[in-house]
């Protein structure tokens, strides 16, 4: 009997423990539940939304339900065995949006019922599933947009207002302020609102948008200042973050420092854009993969699109460092030509590094100096002073100045021409973009003032 019982424990003691049981199928799939659900990439919130629950052969309990995702209909079923220690699923649901159909079969975790994941198949192709029950997972807020036309609008002119949002749950809705005041409400992941005309002031909007996950993206309070148009010649004092009131002259449609500086000299020149025009075949290949068409940008949207297209090549293939140089220029685009042929990848280092190398490259594939500019503004230093220089780019379009700000194009895209805009560093408040009291111009540039880059 001794021995017996000696086997008897060796065999309790090497076999593999019982799982613990399962709450009930009811409670791990209770209807109204919410799951981001991720099938081979594509996201979205998996709704449960109502059941039917039994009792299956050898007292399996068994659920069928309807569910939701991304907004589309779709079907679940579970099965738990007789001890509660295993939950399959099947689940069929529908993309929305090409319409593919997903038919997936899997189980809910044993060490986590908030978790249940498998493999799905569409058409002839698989791949894996996991969803995570909303208060497990891990919840964004959508991204949104809001643009405002005309960008400069005169006393007694009507606005547009234009809301646009994407998620992956989906979008609920979004809402458009105008003067703290709730003006339209869409179902929908774009929303378009025209008010006015106004009188004379600053006029303050803004929007927010909700997922279906219930997230919300808040665009926060813009304004915009409703002016007669500037005469020229035309005097006015700015506000400016870090240098009191500074005094502004308007000239050919936007306003200029009455006193700003600009660097034009053969000598910068030679120091900041060394052998700019040079057109050896590794600076060809250079300007070709970055996006160069042969020819001048004639016109706006042409100019907008090369920036574009220098701004996402930069973000490839641009990565931290400092690329080989004689010691008494910036590295010119030889060297940063002769360095991809090399490496296939580019390297800036600092704030002035990624504005000069941008420049060079927007520069020469424009081919219209004037519109391109180094520009250098205040903001405040690691001790406190805010006499530091950030530096950044200037660009004419619209015959308007927006600043562009290279230090963002490994993280954010440029829009498409009609919908241009600024782009600085978010959540950075001290950089005075708005106001740089020095540029250096492109080489040819007969850019002598040092303009305003604001509405």
């Amino acid at each position: 009997m001794r021995w017996i019982a000696i086997i008897l424990t060796l065999i309790a003691a090497t076999s593999p423990a019982l799982a613990d049981p399962l709450p009930s199928i009811e409670k791990v799939l209770s209807e109204g539940s919410r799951w981001t659900l991720d099938i081979a990439g594509e996201k979205g919130i998996l709704e449960l939304l109502s059941g039917k629950t039994r009792h299956g052969p050898g007292e399996k309990m068994r659920v069928d339900m309807k569910v939701r995702w991304q907004g589309q209909p779709g079907k679940l079923k579970a099965s738990a065995d007789r001890d509660n220690r295993q939950l399959r699923i099947m689940l069929s649901v529908e993309s929305s949006r090409d319409r593919t159909r997903f038919n997936c079969k899997g189980e809910v975790s044993p060490d986590d019922p908030r978790r249940m994941s498998g493999k799905c198949r569409w058409g002839k192709r698989s791949g894996p599933w996991h969803a995570a029950r909303e208060d497990h997972a891990v919840s964004h807020p959508p991204v949104l947009t809001l643009d405002l036309q005309p960008d400069h609008p005169m006393p007694g002119e009507k606005i547009t207002l234009r809301a646009q949002a994407t998620d992956p749950s989906g979008i609920d809705r979004i809402v458009i302020l105008v003067d703290r005041r709730e003006v339209k409400t869409c179902h929908a992941s774009s929303c378009t609102w025209s008010g006015g005309p106004y009188a004379a002031g600053v006029l303050t909007y803004g929007a927010n948008a909700y997922d279906r996950a219930g997230n919300r993206a808040w665009s926060g309070y813009q304004t915009v200042e409703i002016v007669r148009r500037a005469s020229e010649g035309e005097r006015r004092e700015f506000k400016t973050m870090h240098e009191g009131l500074v005094p502004y002259v308007h000239h050919s449609g936007n306003w200029y420092r009455v006193h700003g500086e600009v660097k034009r000299s053969a000598g910068d020149w030679n120091f900041f854009f060394p052998h700019y025009r040079a057109n050896t075949p590794a600076v060809q290949r250079l300007l070709r993969d970055a996006g160069d068409t042969g020819r001048p940008a004639r016109t706006d949207e042409e100019v907008w699109e090369r920036i574009r297209s220098v701004w996402n090549f930069l973000g490839r293939f641009a990565r931290s460092g400092v690329v080989p140089h004689a010691a008494d220029h910036w590295p010119s685009i030889i060297e940063h030509a002769d360095y991809y042929a090399a490496h296939t990848d580019l390297l800036w280092a600092a704030c002035m590094s990624k504005s000069l190398l941008f420049a060079t490259l927007a520069g020469r594939m424009i081919d219209s100096p004037n519109r391109i500019a180094v520009a250098s503004c205040r903001h405040i230093a690691s001790d406190g002073r805010p006499t530091a220089t950030h530096v950044y780019l200037a660009v004419l379009l619209g015959g308007r100045w927006l600043y562009l700000d290279p230090a963002m194009a490994a993280s954010a895209g440029l829009p498409l021409y009609d919908r241009r805009r600024s782009v600085g560093m978010p959540g950075v408040s001290d950089i005075d973009y708005l106001h740089p009291y020095k540029i250096l111009s492109l080489p040819g540039s007969r850019l002598s003032r040092v303009p305003y880059l604001g509405d």
